[in-house]
């Protein structure tokens, strides 16, 4: 039997809306300062001054805050891929160094916007630990992998890429893969996460750059 995920109740109201994000707040904070290991509807109804209750009349278990949160994880992740896509020109290319200049914006921009608080890299790790305690969450997941996957694919793409799709989906999963090992090995060291993540985008630039790419501008 699969576990309700959706909230029980979508605030209409600006009373709702306070309420159901006050909840939202709460659980990140606690994501962030305690890890999903101890996290409790109990201490989130706490936290938020709320009962237990009310909690339930918008979330009916805390899979479905978590799933909330992932979403919204998502919502906000993608949408600044779409803009890195649409903002970067590659229609005007004309040399391999204008190509690998490009390539280097959509990589640095790539990681440099995912994660830009130790908060967010403290709450993206947990979010990433909670999507293995059920089916649905890891789902979740891996939607999102997907669309990792997909804008790898059309960069790559745009770039006029040499490599076939199976190549770029293996290589888009390496890297992505190897982005959450930094982020969960670095959670509660920040510091540390922006320096392996320089290391990583100069290793992907490097990898990206030898091979997979035609030696002549068409």
């Amino acid at each position: 039997m699969k576990t309700a995920l959706s909230p029980r109740k979508k605030p209409k109201q600006e009373r709702s809306r306070i309420k159901f994000d006050k909840i939202l707040s709460h659980a990140k904070k606690m994501l962030v300062e305690e890890g999903v290991d101890y996290f409790t509807t109990d201490a989130l109804a706490k936290a938020t001054g709320m009962s237990i209750g009310s909690i339930y009349q918008y979330f009916p278990n805390k899979q479905a805050i978590f799933s909330e949160l992932i979403n919204e994880w998502r919502e906000s992740v993608e949408s600044k891929l779409l803009v890195i896509l649409d903002e970067i020109q590659v229609s005007s290319i004309e040399s391999i160094p204008m190509r690998n200049q490009v390539l280097w914006q959509m990589i640095d921009r790539f990681y440099s916007e995912l994660i830009t608080t130790p908060e967010q890299l403290k709450l993206h790790a947990e979010l990433i630990k909670a999507s293995e305690w059920s089916i649905q969450l890891k789902e979740l997941e891996h939607k999102h992998n997907q669309f990792i996957s997909e804008f790898f694919i059309r960069m790559m793409t745009d770039l006029g890429t040499t490599l076939d799709n199976n190549d770029l989906i293996d290589l888009a999963n390496y890297m992505y893969e190897a982005q959450n090992s930094i982020e969960s090995s670095c959670k509660q060291d920040f510091p540390a996460y922006k320096r392996r993540m320089e290391w990583h985008k100069k290793a992907s630039y490097a990898l990206l750059t030898d091979g997979c790419f035609s030696s002549t501008i068409e």
